[in-house]
């Protein structure tokens, strides 16, 4: 919920889908299980959390980047660690980068601006 706030405090135009575990992201991409009747819209950019439930943020990033028609999408590992351990491990297994989450609210707001204009404004993304 403050994740999603903090969000809508970045004034984002872009829409914004917030899946609530690895199951659900891998759905979502590959339009399958609830996703199989939505039209088909591959995002510009995944915000993956490492802690999310049932299958990980670290396995998704590996389907995500084994998959032909997913390795393109850039990935952003937004999460509370700051383990080099872990850092080297998401960019080894082709993380964008890897963001460390700030422990305010103002911090996290901050974190996304930085992301968004980064991400939405300075960056080429790959055509849909």
């Amino acid at each position: 919920m403050l994740f999603r706030k903090a969000l809508r405090a970045c004034e984002c135009r872009r829409s914004l889908i917030c899946l609530e575990d690895g199951d659900d992201v891998m759905d979502y991409l590959e339009s399958r299980g609830p996703f199989a009747e939505a039209p088909a819209s591959t995002p510009a950019l995944v915000l993956l959390d490492l802690n999310i439930p049932r299958v990980t943020g670290r396995e998704v990033l590996r389907r995500i980047r084994s998959s032909a028609a997913l390795r393109h999408l850039p990935v952003v590992v937004l999460t509370t660690s700051s383990d080099p351990d872990e850092v080297r491990e998401c960019y080894e297994l082709g993380a964008n980068s890897f963001v460390t989450k700030p422990n305010t609210y103002e911090g996290l707001v901050e974190a996304l601006r930085a992301l968004k204009r980064f991400w939405c404004e300075v960056a080429r993304l790959p055509l849909k």
